[in-house]
């Protein structure tokens, strides 16, 4: 199951918020077949956002987590702990105006340093955005670390 939330004006950024998430994602799970080994969280800009919180707030539940063209501001690296934390894939365009590719560069170093599995896939032509040729790194990525 790969879910990609997206950070909506009612998020609060509050424990009730996360609460509501997992609920969300139990309820799916029950409904559908889904190996809970392979539950991977993904997501685009304001979304990578939330994606990042969720997956710092609940680390051991997530198989994976992809970061398309993520914000950079806040350094979230420095508050991970390498233990139990899943692998985190960024995709980012290099030609980002809005979050420069070099503090994504950065995130990934922390992370490594951390003992943290995480990798970089930059694209030289685009930008701040999530381009569709992307798609077959993100699911071959997917495959590698589901097997």
């Amino acid at each position: 199951m790969l879910l990609a939330p997206t950070q909506t004006q009612g998020y609060r950024n509050e424990p009730s918020d996360l609460e509501e998430f997992y609920q969300r994602v139990e309820e799916a799970a029950r409904r559908h077949p889904v190996d809970r080994k392979r539950v991977f969280l993904m997501g685009t800009s304001s979304g990578a956002l939330m994606a990042r919180w969720l997956a710092v707030h609940r680390p051991s539940y997530w198989r994976g987590v992809i970061l398309i063209a993520s914000p950079t501001a806040e350094s979230w690296t420095s508050r991970v702990e390498g233990s139990g934390f899943p692998p985190v894939l960024f995709v980012h365009g290099e030609k980002d105006d809005q979050f420069p590719i070099k503090e994504i560069r950065r995130h990934v170093e922390i992370l490594k340093e951390k003992g943290i599995d995480a990798e970089l896939f930059s694209d030289p032509k685009e930008g701040h955005t999530q381009s569709s040729r992307w798609n077959r790194t993100i699911f071959n990525w997917i495959r590698k670390k589901s097997a």
